[in-house]
């Protein structure tokens, strides 16, 4: 992909993602509710869930995984069991998840705050209730 193009278009993208366009299954509570029950899973088993946001179309994650891989796998396990329980409720098939992940390594720990606030931020032009924060960083703030 040209940077260039890429640099220009991304961000306008990603402002239509925050911004609740395309398919929202996670606008709806129940679904919110069966993607948090299945990150918080295996949370503290296979990985520590730091911070994430629930978007009404896609999801901002920062998670340490335990083994090498085992967060890849464990993504994929999660988008298959989720696409499964919210297909067997609105009668559709397929993966309701794009093919690919877009992750990033955290360098350092103003990376580390940088990537938590972004995530906080991330909601800014959604209601309350069409999203959910959760992870370590949040149960913080709450107590």
């Amino acid at each position: 992909m040209n940077i260039a193009y890429s640099k220009q278009v991304a961000p306008y993208f990603e402002k239509y993602l925050d911004a609740g366009m395309g398919a929202c299954y996670f606008r709806i509570p129940l679904f919110r509710k069966i993607l948090s029950e299945s990150l918080n899973l295996m949370n503290g088993v296979e990985y520590d869930l730091l911070a994430y946001v629930i978007m009404p179309n896609h999801i901002h994650l920062i998670a340490t995984e335990f083994e090498e891989k085992s967060l890849e796998k464990n993504l994929a396990n999660i988008k298959k069991y989720t696409s499964r329980k919210i297909n067997s409720i609105t009668g559709k098939r397929g993966s309701i998840w794009m093919r690919d992940n877009f992750d990033r390594i955290i360098r350092n720990e103003d990376h580390y705050r940088n990537c938590v606030q972004y995530i906080k931020n991330n909601p800014i032009f959604l209601p309350t209730g069409e999203y959910e924060l959760g992870g370590w960083e949040f149960e913080q703030d709450n107590r």
